[in-house]
């Protein structure tokens, strides 16, 4: 019962209808001076503001605190939102360079060597046709002289066939030293090729896992901001003390207060 109320049922018992209210204004001044003693709810916060109070209770935060400093928390949570997006971002990105890096070596082993056409060019065989068909005219030249020196039928005849296939011989004879020495020269050539062509594709392979490497070394994950982090440490370091949560009963109890 409030002061007012106490001095009109007691100015009432004293004096009747005057005797009330001189104890209503007694009781009215009293009350002024010292207050009514009715207790107030102390879950009238919580039950005013039941979802901030069930989301600050989930983060494990004062919900009266929260209140205050709620916008301060959601940039907060935009901020984990982005960071973690940029996380997963890079996380995709350096996928994607291992698979190409991989992609690339997969290549350079799948190679095998191609010599160049001129590798397979066999030299010698126009040459002994040359050689042939030189004999084949000389002789025939040098026959039909002696037709017309009526020498046809002499032991001349042999002796010119016989010339002009020695000289074929001998010709034949330097063109295959010419061709193995030509063969050997070309064997070597291609030897040279190959080996150098192997150095390469060993050293583009080198390169590559030089590459990955390089690549997987200088890999960061993207650092919280530094400013926002620097608010955020001064934030916490002005505000957040002596703002701890409600505990596990406490919670319990405003939650079900404020669901009713």
């Amino acid at each position: 019962m409030s002061n007012a109320a106490k001095g009109t049922t007691i100015g009432a018992g004293i004096g009747g209808p005057v005797g009330a209210v001189a104890g209503a204004a007694v009781g009215r001044a009293i009350g002024s001076l010292f207050g009514d003693s009715k207790k107030k709810d102390p879950y009238a916060f919580y039950k005013k503001y039941p979802e901030i109070t069930k989301e600050a209770l989930a983060r494990g935060i004062d919900p009266k605190f929260y209140k205050k400093y709620q916008q301060v928390y959601k940039m907060m949570d935009e901020f984990q939102v982005e960071t973690d997006a940029a996380r997963t971002a890079t996380e995709q990105r350096y996928k994607q360079g291992i698979s190409e890096f991989a992609d690339i070596e997969r290549s350079y082993r799948g190679q095998t060597y191609q010599p160049p056409p001129d590798d397979r060019f066999e030299y010698g065989v126009a040459e002994r046709a040359d050689i042939e068909s030189a004999r084949k005219a000389g002789t025939a030249e040098s026959m039909q002289g002696l037709v017309s020196s009526g020498l046809a039928g002499s032991t001349a005849a042999p002796a010119v066939a016989a010339r002009y296939r020695d000289i074929a011989t001998r010709q034949n004879v330097a063109l295959s030293q010419a061709i193995s020495q030509y063969r050997q020269g070309r064997r070597d050539i291609a030897y040279q090729n190959k080996q150098a062509w192997e150095q390469q594709r060993l050293a583009n392979i080198n390169a590559t896992r030089q590459g990955r490497i390089g690549f997987i070394a200088s890999r960061t994950d993207l650092p919280p901001d530094p400013a926002m982090f620097q608010n955020m440490m001064q934030f916490y370091t002005k505000y957040a003390k002596g703002a701890a949560p409600p505990s596990m009963a406490k919670s319990q109890k405003i939650l079900s207060k404020i669901a009713v």
